[in-house]
């Protein structure tokens, strides 16, 4: 065949490899060919090598991301103080004709429209920095009860997530009253579940329900969350997509929000993957490790 390193071999009497990605096993390898010669240096046959390198490839796609996104980091950084110092400036200024005695009701309007906007575009501008440039996490013994509870406190204050446009939003709480406290940073978990409630709201658009079950696999040693909705489901086109960033499926999305939780639930050493209901709707299921509770830091 074609490109094979063993006909290469063959005709140039010269080592020749390559690698591949075999679909079958899952595997990245390395197919290597070389000759074998007698004592007068002649061909006589080949050695040919088949070496998984699939681990050596996982680590070299693991550094070219780590360096990608320090760059991207940088460059997000100097980006983003360059563009909130003008947005500042415009905001003030788009304000202030707010005040001006002439101005009509149909233009305070179109002013305010403004202003939201430039909000929005600040919001946009923290997400970026915050997945380019994420903060450490700051451990400390948690209940993640308490937590949810708290993000669920949040939602039921925030017109946008206690309720959409057609229906009432109820939530189920299913908690498990024996989990271990675990090491883990308060704020960016409570900032994982506000925004898994988010997107659950936004999946119904009749209303619906949101039930929250949380349990302790005492075999493998971690607290396990599932967030259920009744919502339409996630569509099979984009289910592979969904934590990358900036991919969003929302017209005024930033594509960074699952992809933020999905670090920050890495982070933590746990993992996060996501199903449809057979019924209707979508679970995410979120499990973090067990981290042993420092006493000297419990608040």
């Amino acid at each position: 065949p074609e490109g094979c390193p063993s006909c290469e071999c063959y005709q140039t009497g010269k080592p020749g490899s390559f690698e591949l990605f075999e679909p079958h096993l899952k595997r990245f390898l390395e197919v290597r060919a070389m000759p074998q010669v007698d004592i007068n240096n002649r061909l006589t046959g080949l050695i040919h090598v088949v070496r998984d390198i699939t681990e050596r490839k996982n680590i070299e796609d693991t550094l070219k991301r780590a360096a990608q996104m320090k760059m991207v980091g940088e460059w997000a950084a100097g980006l983003v103080h360059e563009i909130k110092n003008s947005l500042a400036g415009i905001k003030i200024s788009v304000e202030l004709l707010i005040d001006e005695p002439n101005i009509s009701e149909e233009d305070k309007d179109n002013i305010y429209k403004a202003v939201d906007e430039i909000r929005r575009i600040e919001l946009l501008l923290k997400s970026l920095l915050n997945f380019a440039r994420p903060p450490d996490l700051q451990l400390f013994a948690t209940n993640i009860n308490e937590i949810l509870d708290n993000a669920i406190g949040f939602s039921q204050i925030e017109p946008s997530l206690s309720s959409n446009n057609n229906g009432e939003i109820n939530i189920v709480k299913n908690f498990s009253q024996n989990l271990p406290e675990t090491m883990t940073d308060r704020l960016q978990l409570r900032q994982v579940f506000v925004n898994m409630l988010l997107n659950a709201n936004e999946a119904m658009h009749n209303g619906g329900e949101i039930s929250i079950k949380t349990f302790y696999d005492e075999e493998v040693n971690t607290i396990n969350i599932e967030i259920a909705d009744t919502g339409k489901g996630i569509d099979k086109k984009v289910a592979d997509r969904i934590f990358k960033p900036f991919f969003t499926t929302k017209s005024k999305g930033t594509g960074l929000g699952l992809a933020i939780t999905k670090r920050i639930i890495h982070q933590h050493g746990g993992e996060i993957c996501f199903e449809n209901k057979p019924d209707g709707g979508a679970v995410f299921y979120i499990s973090l490790p067990v981290i042993q509770v420092e006493k000297e830091q419990q608040v």
